[in-house]
């Protein structure tokens, strides 16, 4: 059994098929592992959902895939619609273009538990 608060991850993700392997390597890398990793399509219509289906098979077990079969086109939209299915005590919010360091998750979660009186944090 993970220790600590659950995380949500929502990445949403349109046409980032160059990039989104390497952003969802970083996030199934963290050394905080309380996590759950909510993946929204935003309509893709490249490579996108063959490497979101991969990572989902490796990580079924903490993995959430969503469509949007409205294709927004915005990362807004998007992350909405996978803050709603969120279960975690804290949400992040990955770009599907971006990669986080080994201890992004481990080093907000802490910050905020030690620090009552913020409720947000960036990096």
């Amino acid at each position: 059994m993970n220790k600590g608060n659950l995380v949500s991850i929502v990445i949403p993700t349109h046409n980032t098929e160059q990039y989104l392997s390497d952003c969802l390597k970083s996030i199934y890398n963290q050394t905080y592992k309380n996590t759950e990793v909510i993946i929204i399509n935003d309509g893709s219509t490249d490579g996108s959902q063959k490497i979101i289906n991969e990572y989902f098979k490796k990580f079924k077990n903490k993995t959430i895939v969503l469509h949007n079969k409205k294709a927004s086109g915005s990362g807004e939209v998007a992350s909405n619609i996978g803050i709603r299915k969120a279960k975690g005590k804290y949400i992040a919010i990955m770009d599907s273009d971006d990669i986080s360091l080994p201890n992004r998750i481990k080093q907000e979660v802490d910050f905020l538990e030690k620090n009552k009186n913020y409720f947000l944090v960036s990096s």
